[in-house]
């Protein structure tokens, strides 16, 4: 499957000598990536792209407060990665997620996602993009990249299509950069764990903003959506508008992009809707999007209501859209990148109209039954 830096095995690649060191002692524990305290020595540029990126690597003056600095510049448009080396001599088995404190000053324009990679002896690469949590302004914050649903990159060679954890020799560990400009990295802590994410409540999969749905329909539908209605307790939702003739397969889907979550860490999502559907139409068409573009929908779908109504649907109850291809054939939580919600079916008779207001889409770390 594609990866989306599929074209940085073009650049030309400079081979980090580093020695990593990580010690899997006991669950519940942190560990550097690298040599020293806070895992940021010896780090290497592995990735140059000539004249399309220029790098530079500065290591920390300071072993205790010192930062590692990576600094780019970017002459093209065309996504591109910047990455560091290190060799890798112990197994990693057990690792849960990457975490990375760091700050990112950009030029107007520029976004840059963490990612890392991790190679096999055999020539095997597995890959983790960030899901879209770009790095934050000084004075910085803390990423956290979970290793769970690792994709191989498109120049890998594995015959086993499994990452083998303690057959690592080599990790990278990489800054995607889409736009034109310079920008500079700063890094106080590059850590790997084997503690899982808790969430403490409800996360919503929506921006706090103004929601930018985009609408895909069948040409013969007519359809609308309005992202600014007032909904239950002076709460904002978006309501869809749409219409199916009758008597063939018709699908209206809205799309949004989520927030950056770490998705696997809770039990399903809660959806708080109303909805009124054409007659034939029995349900929802909810579904949870992949990076890749696998569709996976909630069956049974979430009924018409005439009230307001909110429902928790466990991650189990998502089945594969096999109009979709998946590698593996699995909903992959980490790598969900939008969410959608529409409907299809065919409508009885002549057709007719539907509405559905969406007011909330949320991830849950338990399953207990939702208020109404």
């Amino acid at each position: 499957m594609k990866t989306p830096f599929q074209g940085a095995s073009r650049l030309a690649v400079g081979v980090g000598v580093g020695v990593l060191c990580v010690a899997l002692a006991h669950a519940g524990a942190d560990f550097p990536l690298g040599a020293g305290p806070r895992g940021l020595d010896d780090w290497r540029p592995a990735l140059a792209g000539g004249n399309a990126v220029k790098v530079s690597v500065q290591a920390p003056s300071d072993p205790t407060s010192g930062r590692l600095i990576v600094t780019f510049e970017k002459a093209g448009p065309e996504r591109r990665m910047v990455a560091l080396s290190r060799s890798v001599t112990r197994d990693l088995t057990g690792l849960q997620a990457l975490e990375l404190d760091c700050s990112a000053e950009l030029a107007p324009g520029l976004t840059v996602l963490p990612a890392v990679l991790f190679f096999e002896k055999s020539g095997g690469v597995w890959v983790k993009l960030s899901a879209g949590a770009p790095l934050p302004p000084p004075p910085g914050g803390r990423l956290r990249l979970p290793l769970k649903s690792l994709r191989q990159a498109a120049f890998s060679r594995d015959a086993s299509g499994k990452i083998e954890w303690n057959a690592i020799d080599r990790v990278w560990l990489g800054f995607v950069v889409d736009g034109t400009g310079k920008g500079r990295v700063s890094i106080s802590g590059i850590r790997v764990t084997d503690r899982p994410y808790r969430p403490v409540g409800p996360a919503s999969l929506l921006p706090d903003g103004p929601l930018a749905w985009s609408v895909g329909h069948d040409p013969a539908v007519k359809a609308s959506i309005e992202t600014d209605v007032p909904g239950p307790g002076g709460r904002k939702c978006s309501r869809l508008d749409f219409n199916f003739p009758g008597g063939r397969h018709m699908y209206v889907v809205p799309s949004h992009p989520i927030r950056p979550l770490e998705l696997g860490a809770y039990k399903g999502i809660r959806l708080t809707y109303k909805a009124k559907l054409p007659k034939g139409i029995g349900g929802l068409l909810f579904m949870l999007v992949e990076a890749g573009g696998a569709q996976y929908y909630a069956s049974p779908p979430p009924p018409p209501t005439e009230t307001w109504k909110s429902i928790v649907i466990p991650f189990s109850r998502f089945k594969h859209g096999t109009w979709t291809r998946d590698a593996n054939g699995k909903l992959d939580l980490d790598d969900v990148r939008k969410v959608c919600v529409g409907a299809h079916g065919v409508a009885s008779g002549k057709g007719g109209s539907g509405q559905i207001w969406t007011v909330s889409v949320e991830a849950v770390p338990t399953l207990e039954p939702a208020g109404k």
